[in-house]
């Protein structure tokens, strides 16, 4: 089956001189090349099927033969495809287009050689017929690397298949086999701009055993994600995930190599999983939830047993030898380990909970309660570049895969660009419209967002139904106004922090609250009043709040506004603001003997999440000067959804006649997952609370890999619970929520990174409004 040297050297001659010529590029003679490689194919079918299930291992016969002929209808088909997608007029058509006075904008044309290193060990088959197909529809000439074989070899059966039918079917002047193609080609060929490498073994993009100007790389080591969530359909997850790492002999690079299961389906997971004969399931049990990432050691993996799982928690040690179900508390925040590349993503859940998993997660491609069949025939589809454009999602390869773009304008440009010509030449066109300069400044046109102006602070309430030693920034859920007047797990805690603070000699307080914004654009208002009152609150006896003085910070407003002016973000004094419970509440608890200096900033109504995470990150500075930093909002806050018959009937805001619905929870969960990251839960988490154990985020000293909360990622993780698929069940609207994107910019430095996050306090109001006490740093 092997060519000599000199016959291998004729081969490429032919080959370096069609290049030149051109000869693939001719549409008529694709569709020849395709058409007779399709004919040919067909009329070997029985031959070919049999070579691959003789190849096909860890099966059963009738199922070596059904995956055979799987694995040899897509190849066909992709055949077919790749020939129905020349037009030859179409194509005429396009080559005389500025010969007729139209642009040809995309043109696009093939590199001339196209050198693929197919999988050996999966779909052989199809790993070289598939982007042989691509390429020849793209016009160029092939050389497919073939290393001898020998009778009893994996590969000896498919490959003498081949090597008869491509060579019968195929232009010699156009295509041929080489036994090693580091050894044939130089590194100075595999430069040329016009060869196209297609590497299909490599381990990374940037790893590529071949080193090549332009290359098409298959991740095939980047791993495949299954996510099972509390939402999905447990038994037809299990189903397609078991499948899928059995099928095929079980080795596609799109099997599942790690499996996440929401613990709240654990079991009925692992009992579907019983149910599947052929699948060995492991059960591991270890506490640690946090350490190095888990998707870098699944990476380093070798090949694992085909039908092996096993069962740990989040963040365990991997064994190469099994594919891994790690069960996790709440899967949305998985995205902070996931820093690997990931071939593929499966979603088991409701489609609302599959898209915020998915759109967080770096998958090349997601798919959503399915694994499809097809995907796991064939190589990893290659890294998309900017000259890929866009993954083949069906093929793996596309035809613009295989070619350049190669524009031909003949066409004018459009006025826009052309006008600047006439401006330069001096010429008149200008003056009977406006000058250059007046057209490049013209406004664009405004961005449109929904105006929140006409929802006032009593409607509003119904409607929602860490270098320097850095103060410690808290995130406090001021709940309902009967938050001021009743004792509680929020109150003591409160009143712990303010101690901490004055002792640690606190000169200013800055807050964000949720019942003040302003409807100026990228602008927030500064509390300038140096008398305010303080807005009355029901369920509330007078003389617990009246009496208490508040105390503007006006020497520190210049402070402020300046750091903001730093950063680009406007802001404006009023004069006349009066104070409102969801600050003056917190304060009272906190400082009981007396207001310190206190600053109140306002919230904007366009309530866009980067934005005030910008006005947080604009102010983080202050931290280092004795400034401690305050936003109050809710955790859960959506007054809607509250019970409050026992609160306007028996002044009980604690009575909970229900548990919280499962919706509140689970944001709640969310919200807790983000600020208080790896976490080790000890006891049952409704029991820490009221008992006085806080739960806090594993630090940067106590994990091996880097814990707590701070950094950039906590402004992502915090801007995407609002695109939770339960956020809107826990915020009917967005104004109890933009005192968390305040503190995400406020710890959202680089150099807040290992900050930890400590959850020191929690109550539930009204059935359903969750009042979560949050502290992000220490005085240490």
């Amino acid at each position: 089956m092997a060519l000599n040297s000199t016959t291998t050297k004729q081969a490429l001659q032919r080959i370096a001189e069609s290049v030149t010529d051109g000869r693939a590029e001719n549409v008529r003679h694709r569709q020849e090349q395709l058409f007779s490689l399709h004919t040919t194919l067909a009329r070997d079918a029985s031959a070919i099927c049999h070579a691959l299930a003789q190849k096909t291992k860890g099966s059963r016969h009738d199922e070596a033969k059904k995956e055979a002929e799987v694995e040899y209808y897509l190849a066909l088909d992709a055949v077919r495809h790749f020939y129905d997608s020349l037009d030859f007029d179409e194509e005429l058509e396009n080559e005389y287009r500025v010969a007729n006075g139209k642009n040809y904008q995309s043109r696009r044309v093939g590199y001339g050689l196209v050198v693929i290193r197919p999988l050996e060990h999966h779909s052989r088959f199809y790993s070289i017929i598939v982007p042989l197909a691509a390429a020849l529809s793209a016009g160029n000439c092939v050389v497919v690397e073939m290393p001898k074989s020998r009778p009893g070899d994996e590969n000896y059966d498919i490959d003498i298949q081949l090597w008869t039918i491509l060579t019968r079917s195929l232009d010699s002047n156009i295509f041929c086999f080489e036994d090693d193609i580091e050894e044939d080609f130089s590194k100075s060929d595999l430069e040329s701009a016009f060869v196209l490498v297609v590497d299909q073994r490599s381990r990374n993009s940037s790893e590529s055993s071949i080193s090549a100007s332009h290359s098409l790389v298959s991740l095939s080591d980047a791993p495949a994600l299954a996510i099972v969530d509390r939402t999905a359909d447990t038994k037809e997850a299990v189903r397609l995930i078991a499948r899928a790492s059995l099928i095929f002999g079980g080795t596609s690079p799109y099997a599942p190599d790690l499996v996440l299961v929401n613990e709240f389906v654990k079991d009925q997971v692992l009992d579907a999983f019983s149910e599947t004969p052929d699948v060995k399931v492991e059960v591991y049990d270890f506490t640690d939830r946090h350490g190095s990432s888990l998707l870098a050691k699944i990476e380093s993996n070798g090949q694992r047993d085909t039908g092996s799982i096993a069962v740990l928690p989040y963040s365990s040690l991997i064994d190469a030898s099994h594919l891994v179900i790690v069960t996790c508390q709440q899967l949305t925040s998985i995205d902070s380990d996931c820093s690997t590349q990931l071939l593929a993503g499966y979603f088991f859940a409701e489609p609302r909970a599959a898209k915020y998993l998915s759109q967080h997660l770096p998958c090349a491609i997601s798919y959503i309660n399915q694994i499809p069949t097809h995907l796991l025939v064939g190589p990893a589809a290659p890294a998309v570049t900017v000259t890929t454009a866009s993954p083949g999602l069906l093929y793996r390869y596309t035809t613009a895969m295989f070619s350049r773009p190669r524009p031909q304008m003949t066409e004018p440009p459009p006025r826009a660009f052309s006008i600047i010509d006439h401006h330069l030449t001096g010429e008149k066109e200008l003056r009977n419209t406006q000058n250059l300069v007046s057209l490049a400044t013209k406004p664009l046109r405004p961005v449109v967002r929904p105006s929140n102006e006409d929802v006032g602070f009593f409607e509003a309430g119904f409607l929602l139904a860490a270098g320097l030693n850095l103060t410690p920034v808290h995130l406090f859920s001021h709940g309902s106004t009967m938050m001021l007047g009743e004792e509680s797990a929020s109150a003591s805690y409160w009143a712990k922090c303010g101690r901490e603070a004055l002792a640690n000699g606190v000169e200013h307080v800055v807050m964000m609250g949720a019942h003040w914004a302003t409807s100026l654009p990228n602008t927030v208002l500064i509390s300038a009043n140096p008398n305010p009152s303080k807005s009355p609150v029901a369920f509330v006896a007078p003389h617990k709040y009246k009496s208490y003085a508040l105390n503007p910070d006006m020497a520190f407003i210049p402070t402020i506004q300046s750091h903001l002016s730093h950063a680009g973000i406007a802001s404006k004094l009023d004069q006349h603001f009066d104070w409102i419970h969801d600050t003056y509440l917190v304060l009272i608890r906190m400082f009981p003997s007396g207001c310190p200096p206190t600053t109140i900033i306002s919230a904007n109504y366009a309530y866009d999440p980067h934005f005030h995470v910008s006005v947080g990150a604009a102010l983080r500075p202050l931290r280092s000067e004795k400034t401690l930093f305050i936003g109050s909002g809710g955790s859960v806050h959506n007054l809607y959804r509250n019970v409050w018959g026992p609160m306007l009937q028996y002044r009980d805001n604690f009575a909970q006649p229900t548990p919280p619905e499962p919706w509140a929870l689970d944001f709640r969960q969310e919200v807790i997952d983000t600020f208080c990251a790896g976490y080790e839960q000890k006891s049952p988490l409704p029991k820490s609370i009221p008992y006085g154990r806080e739960i806090r985020s594993s630090s940067r000293a106590a994990a091996p890999g880097g814990g707590g909360v701070g950094g950039p990622l906590l402004r992502r993780k915090a801007a995407s619970l609002m695109k939770h698929p339960k956020y809107r069940d826990a915020h009917a609207t967005d104004d109890h929520f933009m005192a968390t994107m305040f503190v995400a910019g406020l710890c959202g430095s680089v150099e807040d990174v290992g900050v930890e996050g400590v959850l020191g306090a929690e109550d539930w109001e009204l059935t359903n409004m969750c009042n979560s006490q949050f502290t992000l740093g220490g005085w240490d």
